[in-house]
């Protein structure tokens, strides 16, 4: 049994009005909206209509969901919740690769801590 989810649309047939930054990517904007152009923190979720305080990542928590900051959402079907969830573990496994990245070349840097060429006298 393969359910879909099914985005809602208003009564009058219309999407809601649905706001998002121009150039986003990001997968969560085809499941929430924001209400204001002016306040990016409020993000409506358009399976249960939802309004989640805290922005695009955490309608991707309360779609996937991810507990502890937001309530799971009771709409949403297990493909578009796994879809979410792995590719917020995708974006993880990139921060932790960029930070390691980050620190190995911190470690390779010296600033003022080995040996440096002093000159006469032992004064620089």
């Amino acid at each position: 049994m393969d359910k879909t989810t099914s985005i809602p649309t208003s009564e009058s047939g219309s999407s809601p009005p649905a706001y998002t930054p121009p150039g986003s990517t990001d997968p969560g904007w085809k499941y929430g909206y924001l209400m204001s152009k002016s306040d990016t923190n409020s993000v409506t979720c358009r399976l249960c209509s939802k309004i989640i305080k805290g922005g695009i990542n955490r309608l991707k928590q309360h779609l996937a969901h991810i507990r502890g900051n937001v309530a799971p959402c009771k709409q949403v079907d297990e493909e578009t919740k796994k879809a979410i969830k792995d590719y917020m573990e995708g974006l993880s496994k990139k921060k932790e690769v960029k930070a390691k990245d980050l620190r190995e070349v911190r470690e390779e840097v010296d600033i003022g801590g080995g040996e440096t060429n002093t000159g006469v006298g032992g004064r620089i």
